[in-house]
């Protein structure tokens, strides 16, 4: 009885996914698609906010490339030490993660949360890789 929502929800991801990749062929501005990837990421999970953090090869540190949300603005160029925060174990480990109570967790790092003023309850972040290389984390909060 439950299937029907389910059929109409997968049919809609998959629209705004065919959508968003239709975009992506025909736009040249690399920030414009990778804001457009984490806008669709955060509308299809639902998330109040999302981010893109690119490691930084020199120091393997994490930066904010694209933060959406209220709070988004404040995280903008922002680093996150290598090896810090749930972001950072996520590029360590190459392995996604649902952390569904950030604040019970000892790898969240919640200086952001203080930095901005948003309460961050739970996350899911999942690594970025390009030509079998870790380059990032995209986390829907």
């Amino acid at each position: 009885m439950n299937r029907a929502p389910q059929i109409l929800d997968d049919g809609e991801a998959l629209r705004k996914l065919t959508s968003l990749a239709r975009d992506f062929n025909s736009n040249t501005d690399l920030g414009s698609v990778l804001t457009g990837i984490m806008r669709a990421a955060e509308e299809l999970v639902e998330a109040d906010a999302a981010s893109l953090l690119l490691v930084e090869e020199t120091t393997g540190d994490l930066l904010f490339h694209v933060a959406l949300g209220v709070k988004g603005g404040a995280l903008k160029q922002k680093r996150l030490p290598k090896g810090q925060g749930i972001a950072g174990w996520v590029v360590e480990h190459g392995s996604p993660v649902n952390v569904p109570d950030v604040q019970a967790d000892p790898r969240f790092a919640a200086s952001f949360d203080r930095q901005t003023g948003y309460e961050t309850r739970n996350l899911l972040a999942v690594p970025l890789c390009w030509n079998n290389r870790l380059i990032g984390v995209l986390e829907a909060v």
